[in-house]
């Protein structure tokens, strides 16, 4: 599994958020296409919209052998309920457009509107709209020197504005979506000034690949996009000085562009290569007298990853797999080479037991919008551009399903070096590179019991005692996490939905100064200590009723029972959130 591509339920939600729906890949041979079982990557922090109940399930399947695309119908960012069947779809033939709205007593609302602006057999074209508030308050991390009885109220404001083109030909398939989004937060008090901030982001990615339904060997993609991220406010910590002169707020442009090809050897074997640039350019540098030294915003303006690759993938009744290596040349930030591997070998004796051995290493680019996703509350000082993946090995086996119910087992060991992670230094959140390490396991049980009713239930497990110690993935330093879901389906009409999420082992490593015993030679140097963030437990539900094809009543709540805790950042983890509200098809 490498990070870039492992299924996870972030993904999914961001997915959904962005308002796109994957338009269906086909091909003229078989392809066994594995989804692994990975430990799902959670920070346990909220989104502004509170997010949708999202039952997990890994399968393994094989893509349709023959056929076209065919469009997808639009999809809404706000997602009150993830259910099968039709009623995942906000859409129908009949219908192009929605229109959803809610609300919730805790200041939480949202309103977004889409319609598909041209939709047949070739073309689809999207756009959507959508503005959420969301709020949260508590008392932050003792490790802060803020008053004893302070109390701090976090809220932020969005409004995204987007679209998608999907247009289907004999000569090839192309692929654009763009979004605006802008956002206003605020920070706690004792932090940052100033105490309000806002967010600019413009996405843009388009792609051109080759036609699905074709006899040729050959199939080839290229892809490009941007990203343009920006504060609207300089941002200086309370109490130091900026060392740069300049007054402007900091801005960062990331630019990909990526081209891969393939060649069918046979039916069960074939090869394939891929060449692709991701740099990230940072405006405005800034830097800060931190304790007498200067950190800066990053090792250098310009940083970027060279990659390139090539891959064995083959086939046959009891075996898939593949073998690739690649290189990844880094320039900026840690400038090298950084040689990295991946393989996957699974073993099929019968539709009932499973074996996998797999392993992944590479390069990864972070960005300052890649930690703003971490946390917004973590200052963009300090950490570096690139993180390498070491080495991530696991086993896994699946048994089942029989009359519905599979279970899945895995253990792995991963290893990562300069990976951006969270830290506390006086006062402020900020994120640097570490060197982590880490077995980990996953148990999974799951049942699908048809369209009426599905569950499923999961443990898992990393090593996280020490600093060093940590699953690279899980940005909270969890040590278990187990979850439980379940969506029935009474009648047709009506869909109930509900988790439990319980993680325990979140920490966050704290910078601490400490002066040596010796009284003829005390020195005073910095050490990093594991703060607790507290155990999260949680209940999310969910419920969707239908009254007919075009109008449809919804209400989720998240956080029921749960105690408190505090984010990544230290500062207070969310309350009970939730959205109540309506939703129109057109």
């Amino acid at each position: 599994m490498t990070y870039s591509n492992t299924p996870n339920i972030l993904l999914m939600l961001a997915l959904a958020l962005a308002g796109q729906q994957a338009v269906a890949q086909n091909y003229t041979k078989d392809v066994d296409v594995t989804v692994e079982l990975n430990p799902e990557v959670r920070a346990a922090s909220r989104l502004d919209v509170s997010p949708m109940l999202q039952l997990k399930k890994f399968e393994f399947s094989s893509l349709p052998t023959n056929g076209r695309a065919v469009p997808a119908d639009v999809t809404p960012m706000i997602t009150p309920l993830a259910a099968p069947g039709s009623q995942a779809n906000y859409t129908s033939p009949e219908t192009r457009g929605y229109l959803s709205g809610g609300y919730f007593y805790s200041e939480d609302y949202g309103i977004t509107a889409g319609y598909r602006v041209v939709s047949n057999n070739t073309t689809r074209v999207d756009v959507w709209s959508q503005f959420n508030h969301g709020t949260t308050s508590g008392k932050p991390m003792k490790v802060y020197n803020q008053p004893e009885d302070m109390s701090m109220v976090l809220g932020a404001t969005n409004w995204s504005i987007g679209g998608n083109v999907v247009n289907t030909t004999k000569a090839g398939q192309l692929e654009a979506k763009a979004s605006y989004t802008l956002t206003r937060y605020n920070y706690p008090d004792f932090m940052v000034e100033p105490l309000k901030q806002g967010i600019n982001r413009v996405i843009v990615n388009a792609g051109w690949s080759s036609p699905a339904a074709s006899s040729s060997p050959w199939s080839y993609s290229v892809k490009a996009g941007m990203e343009e991220f920006g504060y609207t406010r300089r941002i200086v910590p309370t109490g130091y000085v900026r060392v740069s002169d300049s007054n402007k707020a900091l801005n960062e442009l990331v630019a990909n562009i990526n081209a891969s090809g393939s060649y069918s050897i046979s039916s069960g074997m074939s090869i394939g290569v891929n060449l692709g640039y991701k740099a990230a350019m940072t405006n405005n540098l800034q830097d800060l007298d931190f304790d007498g030294k200067r950190i800066y915003l990053l090792d250098n303006k310009n940083f970027g990853i060279l990659t390139a690759g090539a891959k064995f993938s083959f086939s046959s009744s009891n075996f898939s797999g593949y073998v690739g290596g690649q290189a990844d040349i880094t320039n900026g930030s840690g400038d090298g080479t950084f040689l990295g591997a991946s393989g996957l070998l699974n073993w099929k004796p019968s539709g009932y037991f499973r074996l996998s051995a797999e392993f992944n290493s590479g390069s990864k680019l972070n960005t300052v919008s890649d930690l703003y996703e971490m946390s917004r509350f973590i200052l963009p000082y300090g950490f570096k551009g690139i993180s390498h993946v070491d080495g991530d090995a696991a086993l896994s086996m699946k048994i089942g399903s029989f009359h519905g119910v599979s279970f899945t087992a895995k253990g792995g060991f991963a290893k990562a070096s300069n990976w951006m992670s969270p830290i506390i230094a006086q006062d402020m959140s900020l994120a640097m590179g570490c060197d982590l390490q880490s077995v980990y396991y996953v148990l999974r049980l799951d049942y699908d019991g048809g369209y009426r009713v599905s569950g499923y239930a999961s443990y898992e497990g990393a090593l996280s005692d020490e600093p060093g110690h940590a699953y690279y993935r899980w940005d909270d330093r969890a040590s278990n996490v187990a979850n439980v879901g379940v969506l029935w389906h009474p009648i047709d009409a009506l869909t109930l939905g509900a988790e439990y999420e319980w993680r325990m082992g979140r920490k966050v490593c704290v910078l601490e100064k400490v002066t040596s015993p010796f009284e003829d030679d005390q020195v005073t140097y910095d050490y990093f200590a594991l703060k607790s963030l507290g155990r999260i437990g949680h209940v999310n539900l969910t419920a969707n009723y239908n009254i007919n094809a075009y109008l449809s009543v919804f209400a989720r709540v998240t956080g029921f029972w749960q105690g408190k805790y505090n984010t990544i950042s230290g500062t207070p983890g969310s309350r009970r959130a939730g959205l109540v509200g309506v939703t129109l098809r057109f």
